[in-house]
């Protein structure tokens, strides 16, 4: 009898155990990698870092950055995508990883299908610069300017397809401009065609725009989203100088691998927001000319959709493609 009271007592906790669900480890469980698909040392690299060394004290554990450039940023976004769902590893994103994959007949890789959202990081605006000698002193000048004279002027850039390029594209779409697009193999080099009266234009980020522009070596005529920049206040948007529809920022957000617990994103989320609100990292932030972007990871993926869809018009209209 007392057999058959400890056996029925142990086929119960059995199937007790089999219907509550199994403990879930803790995470953050080893070190975390996040990939940066740009070099080290540039605007996207120190971002990464500066929030790589927060969320190390965060999480107690090590998070590694991992540089893989090359191909506008999709070598680094395939890499990140086929990582395992896991959470611990991230991909710091830039504006790039929706406009890359854009350009390629086959791209390898999707920035809505292949990623969960974590959420946005920063963002700033471009500044719209023009050399010197240029007859204008505000955009509706240089609007005027470049209607008189179609074809004619002409505009630096980092190269085909990246941000500065397709934004100077979609503001010629809403002005109606004809603007010869001059493109380079990196910023230095675009800069330097326009300091050196080589072209008319050129789009770059505040931290390079602004020392340049208060030197009197160039001359600031817009930044390129919707608000001014706290860190050039005096400058106007583009709409203020008359061209309505344009509205381009540099942005970063982190991602993980599709597939990624929500628990784990909205975890990471708290974290990297807080790492970002700390006063050196909004000190550091202020340095670049950016600011901080928090959305949560739901608003980061619909973001991330419109931007997508923007851009995709933007290609088609100037049928660009790169392979």
């Amino acid at each position: 009898m007392k057999l058959h009271v400890l056996q029925l007592s142990t086929a119960a906790a059995v199937l007790g155990c089999a219907g509550a669900p199994w403990a879930q480890p803790a995470f953050p469980t080893k070190p975390l990698r996040m990939i940066v698909a740009f070099p080290a040392g540039g605007p996207t690299d120190l971002q990464a870092r500066l929030i790589a060394r927060k969320l190390t004290d965060a999480l107690a554990q090590p998070v590694v950055v991992d540089n893989r450039g090359g191909a506008g940023g999709v070598i680094g976004a395939e890499l990140a995508a086929k990582a395992p769902p896991d959470g611990h590893t991230m991909f710091f994103a830039s504006i790039s990883v929706v406009m890359a994959p854009l350009l390629m007949q086959k791209p390898p890789v999707d920035a809505v299908r292949d990623f969960a959202s974590i959420g946005m990081v920063s963002t700033n605006p471009y500044v719209m610069l023009v050399h010197p000698s240029l007859p204008v002193k505000t955009l509706r000048d240089f609007v005027a300017l470049a209607k008189a004279r179609p074809g004619q002027m002409n505009y630096s850039s980092s190269g085909t397809g990246t941000p500065p390029h397709l934004g100077v594209e979609l503001l010629k779409l809403a002005a109606g401009l004809s603007i010869t697009h001059i493109p380079h193999k990196g910023a230095g080099p675009a800069l330097t065609d326009l300091l050196a009266g080589h072209v008319a234009m050129v789009w770059m980020n505040p931290l390079t725009a602004l020392p340049q522009h208060r030197s009197g070596k160039a001359r600031a005529l817009a930044v390129t989203t919707l608000r001014r920049s706290p860190a050039a206040p005096e400058i106007p948007t583009l709409a203020e100088g008359g061209v309505n529809g344009v509205d381009v920022g540099s942005w970063f957000a982190m991602l993980a691998p599709v597939g990624t617990a929500k628990d784990i994103t909205a975890r990471l989320h708290s974290e990297i927001t807080r790492s970002v609100s700390a006063p050196d990292s909004r000190a550091r932030l202020d340095a670049d000319g950016s600011e901080p972007f928090s959305m949560p990871p739901e608003e980061t993926a619909a973001f991330i959709r419109n931007e997508v869809v923007k851009w995709q018009k933007v290609v088609k209209a100037i049928n660009l493609r790169i392979e």
